[in-house]
């Protein structure tokens, strides 16, 4: 059986995880400050740990928390995230967010030249721009978001601040340390 953590659940937890969140509401496991690392696991504990919409409210710094992840991952374990693109609007209105995220941001945790800043490490498996579900403008966009996720890096650099997208999508895989 797949063990399953969802960080930061609120009362949108994924089915079959474990719910971890600052505040006990329905969905809700453990309750357990997020700003605080360790965690409450043992080290390899989950096949996969979601993190949706959480990352960004976070104080504790971006380093720390994933090599927190990591930890708690398995070998060959995937953590997957959702967090709002930095040039959402969204992303700044709300008060609460600590942190902004672009397409590369993940690159620095291993595979660029600037990873000797960070401690953690992990290979990034699989990014995706996405927009918000549910809206007609999601509908309309469908078209923009093939084009944008097929030249992630052009769309980056030229072409973010005209046509924003709501969120990224990460899939990474923990590298284990000594």
């Amino acid at each position: 059986m797949m063990e399953i953590l969802d960080i930061g659940c609120g009362n949108h937890k994924v089915k079959g995880s474990i719910g971890l969140d600052f505040v006990k509401i329905e969905g809700v496991d453990i309750v357990h400050d997020l700003n605080k690392v360790p965690y409450p696991f043992k080290k390899n504990s989950f096949d996969i740990v979601y993190a949706n919409q959480v990352l960004e409210h976070l104080d504790v710094s971006l380093d720390k928390v994933l090599g927190e992840l990591c930890r708690i991952s398995k070998p060959n374990g995937r953590i997957r995230i959702i967090v709002p693109h930095a040039l959402n609007v969204a992303g700044f209105s709300d008060p609460t967010h600590r942190k902004f995220f672009t397409w590369f941001t993940f690159d620095y945790f291993g595979s660029n030249e600037q990873s000797y800043y960070t401690r953690a490490r992990v290979k990034i498996l699989k990014r995706k721009f996405i927009y918000l579900t549910g809206r007609k403008s999601s509908i309309l966009l469908k078209p923009v978001s093939f084009l944008i996720n097929l030249f992630p890096k052009i769309y980056s650099h030229f072409f973010a601040f005209i046509i924003p997208v709501s969120s990224l999508y990460f899939e990474l895989e923990p590298i284990k340390q000594n």
